[in-house]
Order: structure tokens, then C-alpha cells, then sequence
């Protein structure tokens, strides 16, 4: 199934080999067209964060580490980097997804995008009570999507773009907290894809996160689902 974007880059550290060679599994099961985009890890993040400070770095907002610090860094290049190419659309999927494997039911989506978009938050981290009848539904009716997979048209793009120059931020803070109302992001009704990764404390699969784990088991009691249908 081929993507309807321009570009869509795997966003991975090389320190990482694991959850490179889990995430290619996954988008190779899917038959997607996505690229590498593989980081090191820079010494001097943590440097800057730890000298200026998570206020100064952010006006309040969390880049308290080197680790929040370089993925700005490296969404923000992806981002700016088509902008500056011309392209229409790119995306971004980091390494701790997973995906629904029913192709049908995504065509079915990405065949059916608002005409209107400009950011589409694809990952999803917990359900809503208030997903509305349609296919894609605009952010401010849902609940704690998750920023591991989402695409941008030019106008979406533009918007990150700014937002990070104007104030160096955690790159999901401008898709959670949406300043423009020209913008609009939607997030798909069904849960087409997770924020995952089994092999950590954090995943929301875990038992050893007990508020996760109710996001999660919510989320496939809503809708009907399981673990064996995500890859």
C-alpha cells in the first residue's frame, strides 16, 4: 500500500539498532515507502540544556534534557528541509509505533482525508468518548493523541517551522497546544496506529504502567480490538 505523501521519514537513533530493525519490520509489513532518518546523539545537547536552562531553552516548556533537545532538532531539519524543496507533504514516524495491519481499513482512511488539513496526527496514544461519525475528526474533539506519527501539508509545515523558530520548544508542544486557528489538525476516529514499544517500562501495553495500560485496554475495548492485530 503506498502512502498518499510526498516523503515520510523513519525517524531513529543509530544507538538504536533494535528499534530500527523492529520499526523496518513494521513498515515493510505494511509495504510503505519511508525513508531513514538516523541521528546520533550530540554531547553538546545536554550541555546547552543543562547551562541555560529548560526556561530559558523553552519559556516553560519541557526540554529539560539532551534527548528532548536533539529530536527537536531533528523533526524541525525533516520539516524545513521539504519546505525549503518544495514538497507538499511529508511525515514523520519515530520509532516506537506500531500499526494496525488491516491495509483495507487504512486505504480506506487516506482515501478519505478532509480537504481541509493541514496537520494529520496519526498516532494515537488513548480513545475518546467524542470521536464524532466521520473518518477524521478535528483535534480539539479528542484525547491524547500521540505525536509518533504525523504529516504535514505546506500550510502545517509552515506553522511548525515558526512556532520553533519563534521559541525553541519540545516538537509536539505546537501539535498539542495549537496557537493558530488557521490550522487544522485532524486525528483519525479509529486508532490506526499506537505509540508502543514492548520492550520498555513506558509501553502502554506494559503491565508495570498501570495508567497506560488502562489507556490502552480502553482504547480496544471502544473499539473492539487486540494486541494481534497491530504490528
Amino acid at each position: 500500500m503506498k502512502l498518499p505523501f510526498d516523503e515520510v521519514y523513519l525517524l531513529n537513533l543509530c544507538e538504536r539498532e533494535d528499534k530500527y530493525n523492529r520499526m523496518r519490520e513494521r513498515i515493510d509489513y505494511m509495504g510503505w515507502d519511508v525513508k531513514d532518518f538516523r541521528v546520533v546523539k550530540h554531547p553538546i545537547s545536554d550541555i546547552i540544556v543543562n547551562n541555560l536552562g529548560r526556561n530559558l531553552m523553552g519559556y516553560g516548556y519541557c526540554i529539560n534534557n539532551g534527548g528532548v533537545f536533539n529530536c527537536t532538532r531533528e523533526e524541525y531539519t525533516i520539516i524545513k528541509s521539504a519546505y525549503l524543496r518544495g514538497l507538499n507533504t511529508v511525515g514523520i514516524i519515530e520509532d516506537d509505533c506500531s500499526f494496525y495491519k488491516d491495509s483495507s481499513i487504512w486505504e480506506e482512511y487516506l482515501n478519505n482525508l478532509p480537504k481541509d488539513w493541514d496537520i494529520l496526527r496519526i498516532n494515537c496514544l488513548r480513545g475518546s468518548d467524542n470521536l464524532g461519525d466521520n473518518y477524521w475528526n478535528i483535534q480539539p474533539n479528542c484525547k491524547y493523541y500521540g505525536t509518533g506519527f504525523y504529516v504535514l501539508n505546506r500550510n502545517g509545515m509552515k506553522y511548525m517551522i515558526d512556532k520553533i523558530e519563534q521559541c525553541y520548544q519540545p516538537i509536539d508542544e505546537p501539535l498539542y497546544h495549537l496557537t493558530n486557528p488557521d490550522i487544522n489538525i485532524y486525528v483519525p476516529k479509529f486508532p490506526l496506529s499506537l505509540c508502543l514499544e514492548d520492550s520498555l517500562d513506558s509501553d502502554i501495553r506494559n503491565i508495570n504502567n498501570n495508567l497506560s495500560t488502562k489507556f490502552i485496554h480502553n482504547l480496544y475495548k471502544q473499539f473492539n480490538i487486540n494486541n494481534e492485530e497491530y504490528i
